[in-house]
């Protein structure tokens, strides 16, 4: 009695795991992917960084991205922060 307690208390938790992790494995972008956004943030920062270095506010500079598809992966606000990290920072 105690072990098909134990099982049918068991077995469940051990499918929700699985199925977390296999999740997880497919919510990751591929490398072809993130080498893609890469590239895509990269244009974005170049466009962005003579109005980063004249002083234009965030809020302004959200106005001058122009990359949908880094808008469907980051928001606005972290794409500005990366673009300022890549300027600052390399």
């Amino acid at each position: 009695m105690r072990l098909t307690v134990t099982t049918t208390t068991v077995f469940p938790l051990l499918i929700v795991l699985l199925v977390l992790v296999v999740n997880a494995a497919y919510a990751r972008p591929s490398k072809a992917e993130r080498e893609r956004l890469s590239q895509l943030l990269q244009q974005q920062c170049d466009e962005l960084a003579p109005k980063i270095n004249s002083g234009t506010s965030d809020e302004e500079l959200k106005n001058y991205i122009q990359q949908p598809e880094l808008v469907k992966t980051f928001n606005k606000d972290q794409i500005i922060t990366a673009c300022k990290y890549k300027i600052y920072h390399t």
